[in-house]
């Protein structure tokens, strides 16, 4: 084979006024045939360029000159670098000039066959790097073959490649020394790297199918149209052997849509080993309530307290987060078809005991549900994902110089959309406010109210905030963290009514602008034969309410939180659902914010603010939830001219950061600078 080889001159300098142009040359530019070349710079790289291709004297009198392939290349490895420097352009004919740089890709060995079997690590073996080149690929034996020649072009099909060996000997290395590790090719699959070969993607898109599956007969239950929807969701991803995360906003049905998909994969046989379901304890009963009432043909029992025994012949069992820890040798030698964590966000903490214990638990499928992924920073999510699909966003440390930097820190929105690719495929999160989603729920109304600073409490205020200054000023700063958490907790007490602070003051509502806030808001909720629910922190703020309550309005509260009994627990939730003369509940919010079905209530009042909206919603949400009927306010207590003023400016400020996957909690307060502290506290 032969091929004909033409060499010009590439001049840079101004076309001449109303001289044409080529079309193939850029503006202000022309091309010469080296033979009409009169500069005698230029006239001296023939010469030059001899010693590697003697054939090239013959263009001084000809316009070209045919050179075999072997010579063609030779040419081209040897010269090439010399032509730039001579400032030459050599040109090539279109259908050599092709320039294809190689780059590794991820194929299938057997069509993707074993990945109809559940994906984990001993999958990777069907998997391999290949080389892509143009659109064929090699295997590396034969890109390892092309390599050896040692030079810039090599004859490749029915082009050549431009090739720097350096370059690719790196990328040979990196193929030859690790196997296709499958949470990197799933990533780039969902962020739209072109890693994968064709079959690899046509593969996973399969495996992500959602299925239209028929809702199990045994459903004792009619499901809503997106119940419909994540329930197949659900099944699709386990049935394909991938963990997921229900995150659906409070009230919107996760338990009844996760009790479907366990009687699907009951009636697919693939519910063997039972499914053991780990919840708060104070959810224990309800999880019994809704399984003997959506799947009766399902076996229960119960895996918490004293004398307890697993009984492995049910087909569901229900445990808490504290027993599994306190039994986690007896659970880590058991395997369970489905593992399914209720309230996930509590294993956000992924050193904690609860999160490594339920992340050792072996079953087959597993399970997230929670109505809030991200509650304090996005290490939160990393920690859900390392239990539905471990290593799938890498280590804690990778996970933050990724992502929670540039988002958390530098607001950076491409990141934020990079992290939303490649989660959104195994997290399905619907809100209650979107009306394609629900349309027969009411509205949710929230407006601040202002109470004032009583002069008693107003002195107690300055008092604590100027000694804390000092200590401010003079403490290490690594010890700052503490102060402030601590200031935080004392200025809150203060402002919801100094009691709560001293232990002594008189329980009166003439001491506290929010307890005369809170009264004045009762009135009214009484008159209009309304119910209410009434979120406080701090169970000493509601010990101090229910006795002004009843002294001062003569309606004795109902109270709630973490240091009654269950059986009390769910007495008090039975009465105020269904006694019409139980109408205010006094709640603890980390006792009573989630789980609680309470639309019995179309008023929710926090008396004293978490500062962080994700905590706020889950205990709004005990109200605003399927099941009611009448628009719900909400109604939360600020004291004006005070932190609390300021924190709540600081976090409506902050929406956009929560608008990009993250939400604001509290920690963030722990990390001011004493000026900020401050300007913060200081009136």
């Amino acid at each position: 084979m032969y091929f004909s080889l033409s060499m010009d001159v590439i001049i840079e300098e101004q076309a001449s006024p109303g001289e044409p142009a080529s079309p193939d040359e850029p503006e202000g530019v022309k091309k010469i045939p080296l033979s009409k070349c009169k500069d005698l710079e230029m006239l001296r790289a023939p010469t030059a360029l001899s010693n590697y291709l003697p054939e090239i004297r013959s263009l001084a009198v000809r316009s070209s000159v045919r050179l075999s392939e072997l010579r063609l290349v030779a040419f081209l490895d040897s010269a090439a670098s010399l032509l730039t420097r001579l400032g030459i352009r050599g040109t090539l004919p279109k259908t050599l000039a092709r320039e294809l740089r190689p780059r590794l890709l991820v194929k299938t060995n057997t069509g993707g066959d074993s990945l109809k079997r559940f994906l984990d690590f001993n999958t990777l073996k069907d998997f391999e790097w290949q080389v892509a080149i143009g659109g064929e690929t090699l295997s590396l034996a034969e890109f390892e073959k092309l390599l050896s020649e040692k030079r810039s072009f090599v004859r490749f099909r029915d082009g050549f490649v431009k090739i720097d060996p350096e370059e690719l000997s790196r990328l040979l290395k990196k193929a030859k020394s690790s196997e296709p590790d499958f949470n990197d090719f799933l990533r780039a699959h969902f962020s739209g790297d072109s890693v994968l070969a064709f079959d690899a993607r046509e593969v996973i898109d399969n495996l992500f199918r959602e299925q239209n599956l028929p809702v199990p007969p045994a459903l004792n239950a009619e499901l809503r149209p997106y119940q419909k929807r994540g329930y197949n969701w659900v099944c699709s991803l386990l049935l394909s052997g991938f963990g997921c995360i229900l995150a659906d906003d409070m009230g919107l049905g996760k338990t009844v849509q996760s009790i479907a998909a366990l009687l699907q994969l009951k009636r697919q046989g693939l519910l063997a080993d039972g499914c053991l379901v780990i919840a708060p304890a104070a959810l224990l009963s309800n999880w019994e309530k809704e399984l003997s009432r959506f799947a009766p043909s399902l076996g229960i029992s119960r895996y918490h307290g004293t004398g307890r025994r697993l009984d492995r012949e049910q087909d569901v069992l229900l445990t808490t987060y504290q027993t599994a820890v306190r039994d986690a040798e007896k659970l880590k030698e058991e395997t369970f078809s489905l593992l399914l964590v209720d309230e996930a966000h509590l294993m956000k903490n992924a050193e904690t005991r609860i999160s490594r214990t339920v992340k050792l638990l072996r079953s087959q499928y597993r399970l997230a549900l929670s109505g809030t992924p991200v509650e304090n920073r996005l290490e939160d999510l990393r920690s859900l994902f390392d239990f539905i699909l471990p290593g799938y966003l890498g280590n804690a440390m990778t996970f933050k110089e990724q992502y929670r930097i540039p988002i958390e820190v530098m607001r950076n929105r491409e990141q934020a959309e990079a992290l939303r690719k490649i989660t959104a495929p195994f997290l399905l999160r619907r809100l209650k406010t979107d009306k394609a989603i629900i349309k027969d729920l009411p509205e949710k109304i929230v407006s601040n109210e202002y109470a004032v600073l009583e002069k008693d409490q107003a002195a107690l205020y300055e008092s604590v905030v100027s000694e804390s200054i000092k200590k401010s000023e003079k403490i290490d700063p690594k010890e700052r963290s503490s102060l402030i958490l601590s200031l935080l907790t004392s200025l809150k007490q203060i402002c919801d009514h100094p009691r709560v602070f001293d232990k002594e003051s008189p329980a009166v509502s003439r001491l506290s602008g929010k307890a005369q806030l809170l009264l004045t808001l009762l009135e009214e909720i009484l008159a209009s034969r309304e119910k209410t629910l009434v979120f406080s922190q701090y169970v000493e703020t509601l010990n101090c309410l229910e006795h002004i309550i009843k002294k001062e309005l003569g309606e004795a509260p109902l109270i709630y939180h973490g240091g009654l009994n269950q059986n009390t627990r769910a007495e008090i939730i039975n009465r105020f659902q269904n006694d019409p003369a139980a109408r205010i509940l006094l709640v603890s919010l980390r006792a009573g914010g989630l789980g609680l079905n309470l639309t019995a209530a179309s008023r929710v009042i926090h008396y004293d603010l978490w500062y962080n909206p994700a905590v706020e919603n889950q205990a709004t949400d005990r109200a605003f939830r399927i099941g009611q009927k009448r628009n719900v306010f909400v109604h939360r207590f600020i004291t004006k001219n005070s932190f609390e003023e300021k924190i709540d400016a600081m976090i409506q400020s902050k929406k956009e950061l929560a608008d990009m996957t993250v939400s604001s909690g509290e920690s963030w307060l722990a990390r001011m600078s004493h000026e900020e502290l401050r300007e913060l506290f200081e009136r």
